[in-house]
C-alpha cells in the first residue's frame, strides 16, 4: 500500500471513530474488508446497530 493510501485510509477510520465510539479495531476490518470487496460478518448482542 503506498504512503498516500495508507495516510488517507488512517484518516478516514480516525473520522468513523470519531463518530463511531468503543469498537476502533471493528472500523478498520470494516474498511479493509470494503476495500478488498470482501464480505463481513458482524456478530454482537441484539440492540448494538449491525444493520
Amino acid at each position: 500500500m503506498s504512503a498516500d493510501a495508507h495516510l488517507l485510509l488512517n484518516q478516514a477510520v480516525q473520522r468513523v471513530n470519531s463518530v463511531y465510539l468503543g469498537k476502533p479495531e471493528i472500523v478498520r476490518l470494516a474498511f479493509v474488508c470494503m476495500l478488498a470487496e470482501g464480505h463481513l460478518l458482524l456478530e454482537d448482542v441484539p440492540g448494538t446497530g449491525k444493520t
